[in-house]
């Protein structure tokens, strides 16, 4: 009789346990009550580790940046070129992004306003597929493989991009093909080729 008074009382406490944690019902068979109380202690009392201490500021440039040089990369008025490095140092996961983003368009040559966002989206573009690529090799299972997509994605992005700009900078955003009506008689060649190989 005492038995059963404790395991109808164990029974009782796992469901209270089960409830309180959320757990569904038909999870509540395989988890055994130790179980529960493990995880209980992990979700609901606090964890005693001190506070990780703040990062220190990102620098967004350094010493031997040059605002005027920065602003002439991009060709574009000035409060929008200062924007613009502000954004893709912002994007920098590093020290100094200021310099970064001035490198990055000033080998990026951008022609005019237009170009100037492009290559200032590539660049971001380029550097967040990166950092997901770091990301997911420090990871694994589950979680790598959210970076790797992540990075994938952002890199054919990338390569969008760059076809756009090529587009632009040629002028040749449409192709034309002229297709014209042959007879082919027989015996004659279908393709007639002009010069010599």
């Amino acid at each position: 009789m005492k038995a059963s008074k404790k395991k109808t009382r164990a029974a009782i406490c796992k469901r209270e346990l089960a409830a309180e944690l959320n757990l569904p019902k038909r999870l509540r068979a395989f988890v055994s009550q130790e179980q529960l109380e493990r995880i209980r202690e992990r979700v609901l009392t606090p964890e005693l580790e001190p506070p990780k201490p703040p990062k220190p500021p990102k620098r967004l440039k350094s010493e031997t940046f040059d605002p005027r040089k920065a602003v002439s990369a991009v060709k574009c008025d000035r409060r929008a070129a200062e924007l613009l490095l502000a954004q893709l140092a912002n994007v920098c996961s590093v020290d100094e992004g200021l310099d970064i983003a001035e490198s990055f368009l000033r080998s990026l040559k951008p022609r005019n306003g237009l170009e100037s966002l492009l290559c200032a989206q590539m660049a971001g573009t380029h550097l967040l597929g990166m950092a997901e690529l770091a990301n997911a090799e420090l990871n694994n299972g589950e979680v790598a493989d959210m970076h790797t997509a992540r990075a994938v994605r952002l890199l054919r992005l990338f390569c969008l991009q760059v076809e756009t700009l090529e587009m632009l900078r040629n002028k040749k955003g449409r192709q034309i093909v002229l297709v014209k009506h042959v007879q082919v008689v027989a015996g004659q060649a279908a393709v007639s080729v002009r010069g010599g190989i």
